[in-house]
């Protein structure tokens, strides 16, 4: 029997702020495997250039509680600030 692949799309606090439409995605449950993900977003939430990546790896704390770390970088093109989500260690649990 195969587990499910990982996958995750909702609300989640990276570093303490708050954001939605985070998307995550991974290898099954079963291995702990490598996971990634991006969230996009226009407007900057509160707290977001003071603490996202700020300690280099990023707690990720999804809405239902489970909690992965993460490197998080961003970008900004024209409008649009998109954060990119790689998992450093095992899947958000």
């Amino acid at each position: 029997m195969t587990a499910e692949p990982f996958r995750y799309t909702g609300a989640a606090r990276i570093d303490g702020v708050h954001f939605s439409g985070v998307r995550l995605a991974g290898q099954s449950s079963g291995d702990g495997g490598s996971w990634s993900g991006s969230v996009s977003f226009e407007t900057e939430p509160p707290g977001f250039t003071e603490h996202v990546g700020a300690n280099g790896v990023s707690l990720i704390r999804l809405a239902d509680g489970r909690e992965g770390r993460a490197v998080v970088n961003a970008s900004y093109a024209g409008r649009y600030w998109t954060l990119t989500i790689t998992g450093t260690g095992p899947l958000p649990a």
